[in-house]
């Protein structure tokens, strides 16, 4: 495992991290992966929610409990993203610099939603706010 650092030296720029928390469901020093939200309407038609660290849960975006240290995720291979190319023709890696072709905006696909829900989950390069867009509506550039 990477090594843990405090969280005063954690990113804020809303890369997904390792936090080690207090408790995770009832258990002490359980891990969790999670990201830096700043707060208000991050999330494309979702309600605000206030600055923290949050993860997702499998259905929201949920905040940490008590995040005491942090670590860089291990490198892995860039996820091909099979939801989004069998409902649209189309292939995402994560990573992958992609346009919201109506707006003109920008930003890194992070991941889908789910299989079941395939939006493609982007950091924009505008705000570094975090957004779900629709496949059909965007290219790779």
């Amino acid at each position: 495992m990477n090594e843990l650092k405090p969280m005063s030296s954690a990113p804020d720029d809303g890369r997904e991290v390792l936090l080690q928390v207090k408790q995770r469901a009832g258990m002490p020093g359980k891990f969790l992966v999670g990201h830096w939200m700043e707060g208000g309407h991050c999330i494309e038609d979702h309600p605000p929610v206030a600055a923290g660290w949050y993860f997702w849960n499998g259905t929201m975006f949920d905040k940490a409990s008590d995040p005491v240290a942090w670590a860089d995720l291990p490198k892995a291979m860039p996820a091909k993203y099979e939801c989004a190319e069998q409902d649209f023709g189309l292939t995402f890696y994560e990573g992958d610099k992609v346009r919201l072709q109506r707006t003109g905006e920008t930003g890194v696909l992070r991941a889908p939603r789910s299989e079941k829900h395939p939006m493609l989950h982007v950091i924009s390069d505008d705000t570094g706010a975090e957004k779900n867009w629709k496949p059909d509506e965007v290219e790779k550039i």
